[in-house]
């Protein structure tokens, strides 16, 4: 009984929500992918002595969609998807590192300016992150770690040698 009017109090709710708010073309989209579409291909890059990994191509349909559905509408349904793109990812990765060593491994958001999260309201990574399945990845998870202490310009709007060095 209390299932079925979970369910139905639910489904009314969001009916409700799509009535009042309807999604974005975008965010329409993004709720019609699943995990198996989005294409995971992990790519190594070194930029300024740093390493950083990419886990697909950005300007795949899918993927550009999901990022930016979660970006600018903070869509739980892309960071669901991004968030288990990530835990893949994790878990094989880690799995293996923690074979040759017991050290802690800490997940740290990228803080946003204070600012820009005045405005968006929400860090869109946090968002992936508090999705994740900590204890199958053996990780913790710290945001106030890193602090931004500058405005730098939205990467988006930066050619490919200007977002490396920002």
């Amino acid at each position: 009984m209390f299932t079925s009017l979970y369910t139905f109090s639910r489904m009314f709710f969001n009916t409700l929500l799509d009535t009042l708010f309807p999604l974005s073309i975008r965010s329409s989209r993004v709720h019609t992918y699943t995990a198996d579409i989005l294409n995971v291909a992990p790519q190594t890059h070194t930029a300024f002595g740093i390493t950083i990994i990419t886990l697909t191509r950005y300007r795949e349909c899918a993927i550009e969609d999901s990022i930016r559905a979660l970006k600018y509408e903070k869509s739980t349904h892309a960071a669901h998807l991004l968030s288990g793109l990530l835990a893949d990812y994790l878990i094989d990765t880690l799995s293996e590192l923690s074979l040759f060593s017991n050290r802690e491994i800490v997940l740290v958001p990228m803080p946003l300016f204070s600012t820009r999260l005045r405005t968006r309201g929400y860090n869109q990574i946090q968002l992936i992150l508090d999705q994740l399945p900590l204890k199958d990845i053996g990780a913790s998870i710290r945001p106030t770690l890193l602090k931004r202490t500058r405005d730098t310009p939205p990467q988006t709007k930066l050619p490919r040698k200007e977002r490396l060095q920002n």
